[in-house]
């Protein structure tokens, strides 16, 4: 043998004389996780573990031989945990090679508890170690050691296999059995549906949970709503409708206090409606349930009760929302109180119906302020035409006057007239127009239209005011360039230019 396998040999036989003399060793935990996927689909996992121990070793046999195998060491163990009871323990020694998957194999199948020292886990440095710290790391140390099978822990993974196992066939059956009962429920008509819904929903309200129908299956609200919902009705599934002291809950207080000849308090389905925010859309049902059903009222509860009418009636008239309901639930409602069906297809008091007289009112709206700005464009267009006539009669005053101006500043430069005379001869315009050539003037220049006599007052007037001859002149009411010098002849004749 070479010096290693010398080595070797020396401390796997020192190793086995340590355990057939020491009898007793230190085991460390051993450990599995068990999986298993159900039948849902859901995964369980769980750890079955045996934690480390210290065992009492009789009976210490080396290399007795088993079928199929030779174990290096085979004894009987007592655990400290349990003294009364005792198993087969087998101990393997591994130097250079640990127990190959052939041999765990055959130790797993003979069922017998087995432990492996790997003595490459020591860490000694320069691979020498004494005996005593040899028997020490033998006996005490855990780091070293190693369960190959251990029946204990198997029988354990076994259990919870089994476990498992039981787990998954009841949730198997559970599953068949919803199955079952969700086709139930998909086979039912609508109208038994419809009678179960209530029933159902009080059964809930009082214990929360599913109530037994026709001794064969349990069933929840929501799953009757659902499939109403399915079939239809709208929103039969709305938590506001089928909640305690929700919607059908308030509706059937009323009912029930009408069955019962009971009065209205303060506490009915009525004033939940009134009172709850989120109920208060559904007040008109209370009302048209109050109608449906109506109730044992005293005086205070009948003046209540109107007060409450009238507060709807003023808040749809101003076209408030805080009353107006949506028809969503009317249909469900009327089959589930068939009294109220009739009155439920009114119109008045649904969000429909406040909708419609707002987009009529709108429409109204639209339309005469449409007639407004039609009239207003039209008193805008008659505006600017005429604007445009009076500019274009401006325009063309202006043009003429522009044109006359020339004309009688070409009139003026060729008569060498420029401004009024300063020395006229005659004191007044009474002694102008008595001179003889001016009442001539004034005779002859009648059949052309011209006033002379208002001309020369005109005249007059504004020279002695101090005004501009030449505007003047400009300013005269006289066409073309034989008027322009008839009036220049006139005001020569009476010495005023």
């Amino acid at each position: 043998m070479t010096n290693l396998q010398k080595s070797e040999t020396v401390l796997h036989a020192k190793v086995k004389e340590i355990l057939s003399k020491s009898g007793r060793l230190r085991v460390p935990y051993c450990e599995e996780e068990v999986t298993r996927v159900m039948h849902d689909g859901s995964q369980r996992i769980r750890s079955v573990r045996i934690e480390s121990q210290n065992l009492t070793l009789a009976e210490v046999r080396l290399e007795a031989p088993l079928q199929g195998f030779v174990p290096d060491v085979m004894c009987i163990a007592r655990s400290s945990r349990s003294p009364s009871q005792s198993f087969p323990l087998l101990i393997e020694v591994a130097v250079t090679h640990r127990v190959e998957a052939g041999k765990r194999a055959l130790i797993a199948s003979s069922d017998l508890a087995c432990v492996e020292i790997d003595l490459t886990r020591l860490g000694t440095q320069p691979r020498r170690i004494t005996v005593e710290q040899l028997q020490s790391a033998v006996i005490d140390d855990m780091q070293c050691k190693s369960w190959v099978f251990n029946p204990a822990l198997a029988r354990l993974v076994k259990l919870k296999e089994q476990e498992f196992e039981r787990e998954d066939r009841e949730l198997r059956a559970a599953w068949q059995c919803e199955e079952e009962r969700q086709e139930w429920l998909d086979e039912l008509s609508t109208e038994r549906l419809i009678e179960l819904l209530l029933p159902v929903l009080k059964h809930h309200w009082l214990t929360e949970g599913a109530m037994s129908v026709d001794q064969e299956y349990s069933v929840l609200p929501q799953e009757i709503a659902v499939r109403l919902t399915s079939r239809g009705f709208g929103e039969v599934d709305d938590p506001v409708l089928l909640k305690n002291e929700g919607l059908l809950h308030c509706l059937d207080d009323i009912r029930n206090r009408h069955l019962s000849k009971g009065t209205m308090s303060k506490w009915g389905g009525l004033w939940r409606l009134a009172q709850e925010p989120t109920l208060q859309k559904y007040l008109t049902l209370g009302l048209i349930a109050l109608k449906a059903y109506p109730l044992n009222l005293g005086h205070e509860d009948f003046e209540r009760i109107g007060d409450l009418r009238r507060k709807v009636k003023d808040s749809l008239d101003i076209e408030a929302r805080t009353y107006a309901r949506p028809t969503i639930h009317d249909e469900i409602i009327g089959r589930l109180f068939p009294p109220m069906r009739e009155l439920l297809s009114k119109p008045f008091g649904t969000l429909n119906a406040l909708q419609e007289k707002y987009e009529a009112r709108k429409a109204s709206e639209r339309q005469q302020a449409a007639e407004h700005a039609r009239i207003e464009a039209e008193r805008m267009a008659k505006f600017r035409k005429e604007f445009q006539l009076v500019f274009a009669e401006r325009q063309k005053e202006l043009e003429e006057k522009e044109q006359r101006r020339q004309t009688i500043d070409a009139l003026l430069s060729r008569e060498r007239v420029y401004t009024w005379r300063s020395d006229i001869p005659a004191s007044t315009i009474e002694s102008v127009l008595q001179q003889f050539n001016i009442v001539r003037l004034i005779r002859n220049y009648v059949r052309s239209g011209m006033d002379v006599e208002a001309l020369l007052r005109n005249a007059w007037e504004s020279r002695a005011r101090g005004h501009s001859f030449r505007l003047w002149l400009i300013e005269q009411p006289v066409k073309g360039t034989t008027k322009a010098k008839m009036v220049l002849e006139v005001l020569r004749a009476a010495g005023m230019i």
